[in-house]
């Protein structure tokens, strides 16, 4: 059996949901989209605000190619497919896809945005099943990085991972690994 991991904002769907940065005073200094977000640090006093990653995204789109792949994962009895999300609350996904004709019941939502908390996800995942490909469409690099050390710690499981861009809707594919 294969695990298929589809990240949601950025992979699956241009949510157009953006992160805030707020000064000590809770005043908005910065609105990040994901390309923004990855490059900023907070300075002393700063915090992000993920509010618009609470709840439905109105405003998404989806990504063309990456959605054909996760139908096409969906559709093999052989295959897993799961969607891992930073965001802190599964339902604005399911939603958002099923009122897109598209159900996925394995959504996890971990609330948290660093490559480490999906990296522990896939670690319990893959401790509690056999697998013999774990495939990952991923626009984080960092993310795909440390989930591909993490698939390396089994030794009988294979990588693949795609690394997704969302311009022009076209799927940049990067293999990170392959035993």
């Amino acid at each position: 059996m294969d695990l298929h991991i589809y990240d949601f904002d950025d992979t699956l769907v241009d949510s157009k949901c953006l992160a805030y940065v707020r000064d000590s005073t809770g005043e908005i200094v910065h609105k990040l989209d994901a390309k923004n977000f990855k490059e900023y640090r907070l300075k002393d006093g700063e915090y992000y605000d993920f509010k618009e990653f609470h709840v439905y995204p109105s405003r998404g789109v989806l990504i063309g190619q990456t959605i054909k792949a996760f139908k096409m994962s969906l559709s093999q009895p052989n295959v897993r497919t799961c969607i891992i999300t930073a965001r802190a609350k599964k339902s604005p996904v399911y939603d958002f896809l099923s009122d897109r004709g598209i159900f996925c019941l394995e959504i996890y939502a971990i609330n948290d945005s660093t490559s480490t908390g999906k990296s522990n996800l896939v670690r319990q995942i893959l401790m509690r099943n056999y697998y013999s490909n774990v495939v990952l469409y991923e626009d984080n690099e960092e993310n795909l990085s440390t989930i591909r050390t993490t698939v390396r710690l089994f030794d009988e499981v294979k990588f693949k991972g795609y690394h997704v861009k969302k311009d022009c809707n076209i799927l940049v594919t990067q293999f990170k690994c392959r035993k």
